[in-house]
């Protein structure tokens, strides 16, 4: 069964105890009629209460149900006699019905398989286009797991198929029995029940609102599985207080603080019923969220007949009606010229229900959650709009339709698509940092403007987009540095730009203190050729862009001392020519010194040289002469016997070949090469098989750098093999044979040869 509701909102307080208990216009409090029964209240201070005023309400009869935390109120339970006596106090700035409040839902209509709401091709009699245009915001975005929702309301289903991958989980609480984020409430971790007080956001069926809201708002979308909401990613955090009969405005104050002090930036609020309350929009204004309210389901001008919490005024709150298929206003939604903002979609809307079922619910808080949903692909978009960015790209961009016109702030439906495109783009990522150079550069990002010195003429130098900036006629720049001696080695690296391309944008170097036009200039790009120097190819290198350019100096001039220049040279009173420089190094020492051999054995004495070996048969591994691949007539270190078909025809054996402990630690780094042939059984892989090992701690451990069987290779002659291995003083070398098997083979076997070990 279903359960309705009644629109009607039941007052707890008669209605000459409801007169008695609001202000005046003036500020004035009237006197409650006296008695004993009690009812539940808000209270209201000037400022914060405290310990004190706490103890006043116990000291008259009352009970504290719980202090609020954003708004300087309380929730009490007291009699008429105490909340007179209380109404004096001067501390009290108000006394106010703790309302009671209901979702705004109307009985089901028959289920429709179409989300028609976010894509409405005329199924079921509807108008074609009469939808918030959802596939074509899908195409900016779908939403993302940064956005959280928060769903003040009944209770979700966490676990739903639809839902479970989308509900907020609080990233400061684990589920120990501990308050983790100190907020007062225990494994709060995926928001709180503040009807039942408890950690426990869902309690079975007579949750089906909640869950429906969150599905329109986050359902699960492209998982193959029953609906999509307007996001198909966002984060929805469960915020119940509404129960079977309701729920209270202290519950509902409760759940916006809660919201308040996550920072949550979207709340929807399918809810609303009982009087003005102060407290309530007093929470309401300390949010720092958008809060979107359904507009209700009495089917009337809240100008004039207001439903809160959607009629406060509130700059944050956005007031939502419900449209039908045809764009019709729904019956049963009220309405109001200044009080209600805009339409959406809200009958016979298709949504997640209790039990991993689906159903069709209508009214106001259905078409509340597509303009929250709404929301919260704006912030998956672009993080970094206002509440009030938020709000304004929303109702800036409806679609005008007759049946909102003259009765809401917009006169339109929501429109997903078009309040996206109007969204300011995303602002761009900030400029990365300037490169930092190599070792000794000179890093003309950071050098003052002192370090340069104007040889000639007018010009200016400026430090600038991550490089020194020159805008020069008729000059050149000198960087004012110590000499230094160019030598068949010095290599000059630097990165360059330009914006335009004129006579001279270049690099070089003078061989004097005065740099004068009549002194030798090496330039590395340009148009001319001053004293000799070779043309640099490119000599413009665009705009925009640093490229980066390595010039053998000394290869086209060794001599005396030089000074750095940076040229940037045209006619004077031709224009201005600009270049730009960064990370300019001179590199200038001698060549590095070729590879040091550190081990090298060819066995071409015929002796093992210092090698060891273990044999599972008798001299199998030798330095062999009888027996040599066809490819080679070198001596080897050869896996064989002596025989006349020269094979190892045995059956299982295991045999190694070991170096001597060479001591190669006065490298920084080392090369291992070789020469090699076999000629092995091998069968899918199987059988025979070859390890190339390393050790660098005397034999301890060994580490493998091949492992080979002639399935995978089988060379008609030596190949050779290169590796780099880590330096030690008890680098050794390992070669290892294993033949699996029992059955004798006629096969050549393994040869290794020319073992060389050098490093830097």
């Amino acid at each position: 069964m279903k359960r309705s509701y009644v629109k009607v909102v039941s007052i707890l307080l008669g209605l000459s105890f409801l007169a008695a208990l609001l202000l005046e216009a003036q500020g004035q409090r009237r006197r409650p009629p006296r008695g004993d029964q009690k009812r539940n209240m808000i209270v209201l201070y000037h400022q914060a209460p405290s310990d004190s005023h706490r103890q006043y309400v116990q000291s008259i009869g009352g009970q504290v149900r719980k202090k609020f935390r954003r708004i300087p109120a309380m929730a009490v339970r007291m009699s008429e006699n105490a909340i007179e006596a209380l109404s004096r106090r001067r501390e009290v700035r108000l006394i106010e019905p703790d309302y009671t409040v209901f979702a705004d839902l109307t009985p089901n209509d028959p289920r429709f398989n179409e989300l028609w709401g976010l894509s409405n091709t005329g199924q079921s009699g509807g108008t074609p286009g009469a939808d918030i245009s959802a596939e074509e915001a899908w195409d900016i975005t779908t939403g993302s797991s940064n956005v959280v929702v928060g769903v003040i309301d009944e209770g979700i289903q966490t676990t739903h198929p639809d839902l479970d991958a989308n509900i907020w989980v609080n990233p400061d609480e684990v589920v120990d029995g501990n308050d983790n984020d100190g907020n007062g409430l225990i494994d709060d971790i995926n928001g709180w029940d503040f009807f039942n007080n408890d950690n426990s956001v869902f309690d079975g069926l007579g949750d089906d609102h909640g869950t429906h809201v969150a599905g329109t708002i986050g359902a699960e979308g492209n998982n193959g599985t029953g609906v999509t909401g307007v996001n198909w990613t966002v984060q929805l955090m469960s915020l119940k207080f509404l129960g079977p009969q309701g729920g209270s405005t202290s519950d509902a104050i409760s759940a916006i603080e809660y919201a308040t002090d996550k920072n949550v930036p979207i709340t929807n609020n399918s809810w609303g019923g009982g009087g003005f309350s102060q407290a309530l929009l007093d929470a309401i204004n300390a949010c720092n969220c958008l809060f979107v309210a359904a507009a209700g389901n009495s089917g009337v001008n809240t100008d004039s007949s207001p439903h809160f919490p959607s009629s406060y005024t509130s700059s944050n709150i956005i007031s939502v009606a419900s449209t039908t298929r045809t764009d019709a206003r729904s019956g049963f939604s009220n309405f109001g010229a200044t009080s209600v903002d805009l339409g959406a979609p809200g009958s016979s809307i298709l949504s997640t229900e209790p039990n991993n079922t689906y159903g069709l619910k209508s009214g106001t808080s259905m078409a509340s959650p597509h303009v929250a949903g709404v929301a919260a692909l704006l912030l998956a978009n672009d993080p970094s709009l206002t509440t009030a960015q938020l709000k304004s790209t929303i109702l800036d961009n409806v679609d005008p339709i007759s049946s909102m016109s003259g009765i809401t702030v917009t006169g339109g439906r929501l429109n997903a698509a078009a309040a996206l495109g109007a969204a300011p783009p995303p602002p761009p990522p900030p400029p990365p940092p300037p490169p930092t150079c190599p070792a000794g550069s000179i890093d003309f990002n950071s050098f003052g403007l002192g370090a340069y010195s104007n040889q000639d003429g007018s010009g200016t130098v400026a430090v600038e987009d991550g490089g020194a900036t020159l805008f020069m006629q008729g000059n050149r720049w000198r960087r004012s540095t110590q000499s230094f001696n160019v030598t068949a080695n010095t290599v000059i690296e630097f990165e360059y730009s330009s914006s335009s391309q004129g006579e001279i944008h270049g690099i070089g170097f003078d061989e004097d203190q005065t740099l004068t036009n009549n002194t030798r200039i090496f330039q590395f790009f340009g148009t001319q050729n001053w004293g000799g120097a070779f043309q640099f190819s490119p000599r413009y290198s665009g705009s925009g862009s640093f490229e980066s350019f390595s010039i053998p100096v000394g290869q086209s001039y060794t001599g005396s001392s030089m000074r750095l220049v940076l040229v940037n040279d045209k006619d004077a009173g031709a224009g201005t020519n600009t270049g730009r420089f960064r990370c300019v190094r001179i590199t200038d020492g001698d060549p590095p010194d070729p590879p040091m051999t550190i081990y090298e054995e060819d066995f071409d004495d015929g002796s093992a040289n210092g090698w060891t070996k273990t044999n599972g048969t008798t001299d199998l591994w030798r330095v062999a002469s009888d027996c040599v691949p066809p490819a080679s007539g070198s001596f080897t270190f050869a896996f064989s016997r002596a025989n006349p078909n020269c094979d190892y025809d045995v059956g299982t054996a295991v045999g190694t070949a070991t170096s001597p402990v060479i001591d190669s630690s006065g490298a920084s780094s080392a090369t291992l090469t070789f020469n090699h042939f076999w000629e092995t059984e091998s069968f899918n892989g199987q059988f025979d098989r070859m390890f190339i090992e390393v050790s660098t701690n005397g034999g301890s451990t060994w580490t493998l750098l091949r492992e080979i069987n002639s399935a995978t290779s089988n060379p008609s002659g030596f190949i050779g093999e290169s590796f780099n291995v880590t330096p030690s003083s008890q680098f050794q070398l390992r070669f290892r044979f294993d033949s699996e098997d029992n059955i004798a083979n006629n096969f050549l076997g393994w040869y290794i040869d020319d073992i060389v070990l050098t490093g830097q």
